[in-house]
């Protein structure tokens, strides 16, 4: 009786520690981490043209006007593909990161950002290309939302 009390504890310890590591490197679905857009901790602004950096947003209200100014509820699914195929230019990087997990054994200061998502901008079509887990998906957004993520470049 105690030799199947211990195991059956033995199991379910196994079973615990298996589903908290479960997500751990797996593929998130698109859609999902398009939808975690606010969990960004840093904002670089790119100048595609010269490919320096033009501005970091990294406070929290400006974080939050940067989310908002996307206005998500409006992008369509573009069916023209990605503009990277054509060769075209972005007018507009922004690239968004978040600190890394702190792991077992790491300090603090062991924390780095890691990009979790890359918008390119081609105003001309108001076309994004947002490239989340190295998957590239083209939306058309309104105008007002090209107009908004053109300002970041001034």
């Amino acid at each position: 009786m105690k030799k199947t009390a211990s195991l059956a504890l033995a199991c379910l310890a196994l079973c615990l520690a298996l589903a908290g590591c479960g997500r751990q490197g797996a593929a998130e679905d698109p859609a999902d981490a398009l939808a975690s857009l606010e969990k960004a901790q840093e904002v670089a602004v790119v100048d595609p043209a010269t490919g320096e950096t033009v501005a970091t947003l990294t406070d929290d209200e400006d974080l939050q006007d940067f989310v908002e100014s996307l206005d998500p509820d409006h992008w369509t699914l573009s069916d023209v593909g990605t503009p990277e195929g054509d060769g075209e230019t972005p007018d507009a990087s922004f690239v968004l990161s978040q600190e890394s997990t702190l792991h077992l054994g790491e300090r603090e200061e062991d924390r780095k950002m890691e990009e979790t998502c890359r918008m390119d901008l081609y105003a001309g079509g108001s076309r994004l290309t947002v490239t989340i887990l190295g998957v590239p998906l083209s939306f058309t957004v309104p105008e007002t939302v090209t107009e908004a993520l053109l300002g970041y470049l001034a």
